[in-house]
């Protein structure tokens, strides 16, 4: 992704704009899920989208190596950096939560309270426009 990124000609752009266009999309994505599939079925594909997100977003990561300390023993310190690092959000809260045991796999569950976050405009639209 970055070195595809690095093909663009992105002088002559507004970055602000450029933004607006990307959390329209972002947003209107949402309220397609939400109209189609309903509050439930739009959560169940958001969190697809969220599994594919964070796999460009560790591929990325990947291109980045170096600028970011990775300490699988920690992880909830991990995802906090890693979120602040990137310029997703100014203040990171990460939870620790109880372990659950899903089709006999034992998972670690994390609560993550973002503020200030890039995405706050999409969030308000979609409040707006009666989407959860």
């Amino acid at each position: 992704m970055i070195s595809e990124y690095e093909g663009v000609n992105t002088e002559w752009r507004d970055r602000k704009k450029l933004d607006m266009v990307g959390y329209a999309i972002l947003a209107g994505y949402q309220m397609a899920l939400y109209r189609a599939l309903g509050s439930a079925g739009a959560g169940a594909m958001t969190q697809m989208l969220l599994g594919e997100i964070g796999d460009l977003i560790l591929e990325v990561l990947g291109e980045l190596e170096g600028k970011i300390s990775y300490n699988v023993s920690e992880p909830h310190e991990l995802i906090a950096d890693v979120l602040k690092k990137l310029g997703i959000a100014k203040e990171v809260r990460v939870e620790r939560l109880e372990d659950v045991e899903k089709h006999g796999r034992k998972l670690r569950r994390y609560r993550v309270e973002i503020k200030d976050s890039m995405f706050m405009p999409v969030h308000k639209v979609l409040v707006k426009r009666g989407a959860p």
